[in-house]
């Protein structure tokens, strides 16, 4: 297991392309099946109108609700499977493919929790871009504490996120940026790429959850007992 005081993103993500080149199918297979739950949420249909002030015939391209009704129920529960398998593969521990549907069998209380996070969100987005920015950083760790414990109530996951982070946030942004190309290479190849950037980026977030979550165990900011997990991981 990767641990670091600080973000070094040099050797985070060194350490994660080695552990990637050990990886068994499973891995691969998940970065495949996300790519295609993600690909369905890109799916558009194309409106072709005539603009008279240009005079010619332009293609608009829009969002359908089926997509949008993927990304709500399906990718948002998906990604605590996503966060659970990448963990057990961050630790060193065996890879079952399964665990991807883990999320699914708590569905009702991961979908609330997710439901509470895009209200609170989207209500600092209101206020100011910036703090509603700042604040969704904060939860970047929610489906992680989910995939150790799902029986957390929605409120207090997102309570923890935001303790895992406090002094920190600059740290996580800062990484995210660091894959913007990655994540322009994956728009650029149809999502293609993704099944390897996926793997990849999960890898590096799973060292980084871990970390910061010893980091506030040990500072005494959080109980341990808190992420006793439900079932093994």
């Amino acid at each position: 297991m990767y641990s670091f005081e600080r973000i070094d993103r040099s050797s985070l993500k060194e350490w994660a392309k080695n552990l990637l080149s050990t990886a068994n199918r499973s891995i691969w297979g998940a970065g495949i099946i996300i790519a295609l739950v993600d690909l369905l949420t890109n799916i558009t249909k194309s409106e072709v109108v005539y603009n008279e002030a240009l005079g010619e015939y332009l293609t608009l391209r829009t969002t359908t609700t089926f997509s949008t009704v993927v990304e709500i129920f399906v990718l948002s529960v998906l990604m605590v499977g996503v966060a659970r398998l990448f963990l057990s593969f961050a630790r060193g521990n065996e890879i079952d493919l399964n665990e991807l549907a883990f999320g699914f069998r708590y569905y009702f209380k991961v979908f609330l929790t997710y439901l509470w996070q895009s209200i609170v969100i989207t209500l600092w987005l209101l206020l100011f871009i910036i703090p509603g920015i700042i604040k969704a950083i904060s939860y970047s760790f929610v489906p992680f504490i989910l995939a150790e414990n799902p029986n957390i109530k929605p409120n207090e996951v997102l309570k923890i996120s935001a303790v895992l982070t406090d002094g920190r946030k600059g740290e996580l942004f800062v990484f995210s940026l660091s894959f913007i190309g990655w994540n322009l290479l994956s728009a650029i190849t149809l999502g293609l790429a993704s099944v390897y950037v996926t793997p990849y980026y999960q890898t590096c977030l799973s060292a980084i959850y871990d970390t910061f979550k010893a980091d506030a165990i040990r500072q005494g900011r959080i109980p341990e007992d808190v992420f006793v997990p439900q079932e093994g991981i």
